[in-house]
Order: C-alpha cells, then structure tokens, then sequence
C-alpha cells in the first residue's frame, strides 16, 4: 500500500486478482474511487503487463513517478510510471517492464531508475539482506 505525496491518492496490489490499482481518495467524505486497474496480460498499447502474478508489495520512488511491484508467483518486480494525469498509456499505471528470476541480471533496471536512486540499492551498497535461520550469510542478487 502506497499513498501519494498530496494524500489524494492511494495504491495497492491485489494478489487474488493479480493487479494494481490506484484510488483517488475524496477529501471531503475520505472514500475511495477506484481510478486506474492494471492486471497482469492486460495489454497498454504494444506492451502486455507481466511480472504481477500474485501481486504482493509495491513502493513508489522518491519522486512518485515511478511504481515497483513485486509478483510473488511470477517471482518478478515489475516497473510502471505513475501519472496521475493519465500518462503516455492513458491509465495512469503504465507498465514499463518486468524481471523475472534467473531471467536477466536486476541492473538492467538502471536504464529506468535515475541515478542517485540506483546508487542506493543494496547490491550497490554493500549492504544486502542477511537471511534467517542457522545460515547467517547475506543474500546475493546474483
């Protein structure tokens, strides 16, 4: 769940129906409208959306202009621009591309996220997840 810097606008993931979806949140009565939904093999112009089977968890960058969900059944992230005005596919979430695992390597996804961004994510860092249990070693993203 994600809310807009303005707080008119909220987005989430819907597992069961493997979407995203983006409410406009009414100021006076706080309901919610559903604005723009985004399911996973619709298509938006010559792209067909992938990456959201078992949507699951989604973060919107620093900007608000770019959306990140994660398919826990397609094990993917999948990237979408976020206009509130309606965007380049008319739908506001406009799906710009998908990995999938053992699919390509995730710095593939620099040509997308701006710099300063990409220089924060942990396999730049240094500073990688450590896993549970009795192996303590930290996660690769190899």
């Amino acid at each position: 769940l994600a809310v807009s810097a303005d707080g008119g606008y909220v987005l989430a993931v819907s597992h069961n129906s493997n979407a995203v979806a983006s409410f406009v949140v009414r100021a006076n009565t706080a309901q919610l409208e559903c604005r723009y939904f985004v399911q996973d093999g619709s298509s938006q112009g010559s792209l067909t959306v992938d990456g959201i089977q078992g949507a699951q968890a989604l973060t919107v960058s620093e900007d608000g202009q770019r959306v990140y969900v994660a398919g826990w059944r397609d094990a993917a992230v999948a990237a979408f621009t976020w206009d509130l005005g309606g965007g380049p596919c008319g739908q506001g979430l406009c799906y710009v591309d998908r990995i999938k695992s053992g699919e390509r390597v995730i710095s593939s996804l620099k040509t997308f996220v701006n710099e300063s961004e990409f220089d924060q994510l942990p396999y730049n860092t240094g500073d990688f997840p450590t896993r549970f249990g009795g192996n303590q070693q930290p996660w690769s993203f190899s």
